[in-house]
C-alpha cells in the first residue's frame, strides 16, 4: 500500500496566496462599493435639494428678515405679494403687528477677511499679555 505524505508548507503557501488574492479582491470590491454609496448619497441629495428649490420657488409668501428676541419669541417681516407685513411670533402663536407699504432692505457689502491680519492681532495680544 503506498502512502500519500503531503507537505504541509505547500499547501499552506498555495492557500495563503490563495487568501491573498482573495483578499485583494475583497479590499477592491469594498473600495468600490464605498464610492458607489458616496456617489448615490451625493446625487440622491442633489435630486432631493432640486425638488425642495423648485417647490420653494413658486411660493409668494417669503420671510424677508426675522430678529430674534428670546429663546421662542421673535419679530418676523414677511412679503406676501407686494406687501410686506410685520409679524410677531412666539411658541403659541403668531400676530399681525403691522402692515407696511415698502420695506427698505440695506445690503451693506461685508469686508472680506483678512486672516493674517487677524492671526497676527492676536498673537501680538497674547505677546502684551505674557510680556
Amino acid at each position: 500500500m503506498r502512502l500519500l505524505i503531503m507537505n504541509p508548507l505547500s499547501t499552506v503557501r498555495q492557500g495563503a496566496e490563495f487568501n491573498a488574492n482573495v483578499s485583494i479582491f475583497a479590499v477592491f470590491c469594498y473600495i468600490l462599493l464605498f464610492i458607489g454609496i458616496l456617489a448615490l448619497a451625493y446625487f440622491s441629495t442633489r435630486f432631493v435639494g432640486s425638488a425642495y428649490d423648485r417647490s420653494r420657488g413658486e411660493s409668494k409668501i417669503r420671510v424677508i428678515d426675522r430678529k430674534m428676541l428670546s429663546q421662542d419669541k421673535s419679530i418676523v417681516v414677511v412679503k406676501v405679494a407686494d406687501i410686506h407685513y410685520v409679524l410677531y411670533s412666539d411658541r403659541s402663536h403668531t400676530q399681525l403687528l403691522d402692515k407696511l407699504d415698502s420695506y427698505p432692505i440695506d445690503v451693506q457689502p461685508e469686508k472680506p477677511v483678512n486672516f493674517q491680519s487677524i492671526l497676527h492681532r492676536i498673537l501680538n495680544q497674547k505677546k502684551d499679555s505674557n510680556a
